[in-house]
């Protein structure tokens, strides 16, 4: 992350809070994407929400977003707008005091977050940042999309690199494999 300024509303002092129910709602956009330097992400629009349950030493946090975020197209590059909607839940430890676990925040599993005993906050933007990308399809193109926004120019260079052009290119055979396939049959 370049600057921890800019996300300091995703943090959560949770010292500050009794046992209970607590409700937040985010705005993502794209500057929310470029402080994780994610390039392909252009414009984007996704409402967060965060419902965190506190219990003692034990935090639930439900995240669910709801949007859309414009990304580029695997295969010419134009912008395209993909929804993106998505839930998770991760379960929040506070060490407690006397465990045998490094100071700090500390990740172990993708569901699980274990925070030292000593810290007082800690950051959900990871966590939503996370679950958007993971909403996202792995290969990106306007395939899925009901409106093509294709980049003709793009498509047309890319055809023409890759050796097939718009008429269907009929492959001469050479005649050495013709005269070869007569060998064979004749050995048979």
């Amino acid at each position: 992350m370049k600057n921890e300024t800019k996300l300091e509303e995703f943090e959560i002092a949770f010292v500050k809070l009794k046992d209970g129910v607590y409700h937040y709602s985010y705005q993502l956009d794209s500057t929310f994407f470029q402080e994780f330097e994610y390039q392909t992400a252009g414009v984007a629009g996704i409402s967060a929400e965060l419902k965190l349950e506190k219990q003692s030493h034990l935090f639930q946090l439900n995240l669910s977003i709801d949007g859309v975020m414009h990304v580029s197209c695997d295969r010419c590059l134009e912008p395209l707008p993909f929804p993106v909607r998505g839930t998770r839940n991760v379960l929040v430890k506070q060490q407690v005091l006397g465990e045998r676990i490094p100071f700090g925040l500390i990740e172990e599993d993708d569901d699980l977050m274990v925070v030292g005993h000593n810290e007082i906050s800690f950051s959900v933007a990871p966590l939503f940042y996370d679950l958007c990308i993971l909403t996202l399809p792995l290969v990106k193109n306007c395939d899925e999309l009901t409106v093509k926004p294709c980049n003709r120019t793009m498509l047309e260079k890319l055809e023409l690199l890759s050796g097939t052009s718009g008429s269907e290119n009929k492959t001469e055979q050479d005649p050495r494999w013709e005269k070869l396939k007569e060998l064979l049959k004749e050995k048979k």
